[in-house]
């Protein structure tokens, strides 16, 4: 049986980081606040108040439920990797090394998006594809670019909603636009720019 030990220990001491970055005990004193404004009945007179308290206190339950449910399955993984050592089952060996690697990367997804501090980091984000000069190949070019960021939101769950659509002279596209809805949205796509050849 392979021993987890110090994976295990370097998975805890990153979930003790996430604590401070998402600043928890912040969160958890400021959730009844939000929630109390939230029920308020003359919460929708001022709708620009409304939807700012309401974004926040969704925002803050993510990052309380996230930052639980992390917790929970690190838990999990140290008693299952504990039942298999005491045990000496082999056969859990695999699933251990499975559900670490998943904490690992749902951990290097959460310090990346700690990383967003700016004024706009966590709204959506507008984008444009244009094809520029270069003929059909540019408009090619574009439809590709198009249906790589289709592919890269739906295999992380974001929405894509296009907003304009201009279809190629002969093949591609001269022009989209669309925008991507997720929480960081705008955070994740700022260092999108620039020509690509």
């Amino acid at each position: 049986m392979q021993d987890f030990s110090d994976q295990i220990t370097a998975i805890r001491g990153r979930l003790q980081e996430a604590h401070g970055y998402l600043r928890v005990e912040e969160l958890e004193a400021r959730r009844p606040q939000l929630e109390a404004e939230a029920s308020r009945h003359d919460l929708w007179d001022d709708q620009d108040k409304a939807r700012k308290v309401t974004s926040e206190l969704s925002s803050v339950n993510e990052d309380l439920e996230l930052y639980t449910r992390l917790a929970g399955e690190v838990d999990d993984l140290e008693t299952l990797h504990e039942m298999a050592r005491e045990e000496g089952d082999d056969s859990l060996e695999g699933e251990i090394a499975d559900a670490a690697a998943a904490l690992e990367a749902r951990l290097d997804e959460l310090e990346m998006r700690s990383l967003f501090t700016g004024e706009y980091d966590e709204r959506d984000a507008v984008c444009l594809i244009k094809s520029g000069e270069g003929g059909t190949d540019a408009q090619d070019w574009a439809e590709m670019l198009m249906r790589m960021y289709n592919r890269w939101a739906d295999r992380r769950g974001f929405e894509v909603e296009i907003t304009a659509e201009s279809e190629g002279t002969e093949a591609g596209l001269s022009s989209v636009e669309f925008i991507l809805k997720v929480r960081h949205a705008y955070g994740l796509m700022q260092t999108e720019h620039g020509v690509n050849r």
